[in-house]
């Protein structure tokens, strides 16, 4: 089938981004982040698309519960999405049972956690859906005073694995 179309390549030009790093973690989700190593946080953003016409679909991804593999039990996900009514939201996690969070047990937004020690260490969230893409952006210090329910980020390290 010959359209008569031609097709030329020229120069690309780079797009300057907020973000210095981009992983995809699956076909339909993508992590990027920028270390501030001045302000000792990450600032992330997880792009997905969704399945639907609707916005409330979440997205998300951690740090794992292992130094040496990912492993979900002891994870400290972020969970994000866009609300249709609330906007971006993104909630820090704890994952302490591979079961629905009940009394402060399993997979819990931090702020139910059981021993009560834990905090929402999410910030300046962002975000937005655009052509059935919705992305949020936040940002999490290296280190909280969470220590029952977060774990530290460490810059140098190559070997902190995601879940």
């Amino acid at each position: 089938l010959n359209l008569g179309w031609k097709i030329t390549v020229v120069d690309a030009v780079p797009t300057k981004t907020e973000f210095d790093n981009c992983i995809t973690l699956h076909e339909t989700l993508q992590l990027s982040w920028t270390v501030d190593n001045d302000n000792s946080n990450v600032r992330f953003r997880l792009c997905g698309c969704q399945s639907t016409d609707s916005n409330n679909q979440y997205m998300g991804f951690g740090l794992s519960g292992s130094t040496s593999a990912t492993l979900m039990m002891g994870a400290d996900p972020t969970i994000a999405w866009v609300d249709d009514t609330d906007g971006p939201q993104a909630v820090d996690y704890y994952l302490s049972a591979y079961t629905q969070c009940r009394a402060g047990s399993g997979a819990c937004p931090d702020e139910m956690d059981s021993s009560g020690n834990c905090t929402n260490d999410i910030s300046n969230i962002t975000g937005s859906v655009t052509n059935g893409q919705q992305c949020v952006s936040f940002t999490r210090q290296f280190s909280t005073s969470d220590s029952t329910c977060d774990i530290n980020i460490d810059p140098g390290d190559t070997n902190q694995y995601i879940v």
